[in-house]
């Protein structure tokens, strides 16, 4: 009789602790629902200030894809070192400028949203009045090499008796297809 006794005690000591442990992990379910549920307005008000997506963009965006695949088709530029920083210098020439290549470096490769392209980056040095180094800078963001990029630009402006000159030194990066695999 007693380990009959013993048995009811231990079986009623045991379900105390899988119910004390069952309960205290539904009061914790409880907190943690009561706490989500008084964020559940706010979440809504949120929500409720997001915009509606656009209607069209899939369209949109299969357009844009098939203008860049056109452009990069179209996309070839001189990729001659030697004949970009001549045409450079005569563009300084024929605007009245006087500029001076101050560094050149090989092709390399530079990737942009996935994509590998070759540049070439160089390094000018430009002397002129104010008007004639607009004009320069003008002709190398809209002349070839089209894909010619200003960098950075750098402007020191000096008066002297003869008159005003600015020096310029710029920063530049043309663009090409990379070299096709051989």
């Amino acid at each position: 009789m007693k380990s009959w006794k013993w048995l009811v005690v231990t079986l009623v000591v045991a379900l105390l602790v899988v119910y004390y442990i069952l309960g205290t992990d539904y009061l914790e379910q409880r907190r943690q629902n009561r706490s989500l549920a008084s964020q559940i307005p706010q979440m809504e008000a949120a929500l409720a200030h997001i915009p509606v997506p656009a209607t069209g963009l899939e369209q949109e965006l299969a357009d844009a894809l098939a203008d860049l695949e056109a452009a990069e088709i179209t996309f070839a530029g001189e990729t001659d070192d030697t004949k970009i920083v001549e045409s450079i210098l005569r563009k300084a020439d024929k605007t009245g400028v006087k500029a001076v290549p101050i560094s050149t470096g090989p092709w390399g490769t530079e990737s942009i949203l996935g994509r590998d392209y070759a540049v070439f980056q160089l390094t000018i040095s430009a002397l002129g009045d104010l008007t004639h180094l607009q004009d320069f800078i003008t002709q190398l963001e809209t002349d070839e090499p089209e894909t010619l990029v200003i960098e950075k630009l750098r402007v020191a402006w000096a008066s002297s008796a003869s008159g005003d000159n600015v020096t310029a030194e710029i920063e530049a990066v043309v663009y090409a297809p990379p070299p096709a695999a051989e």
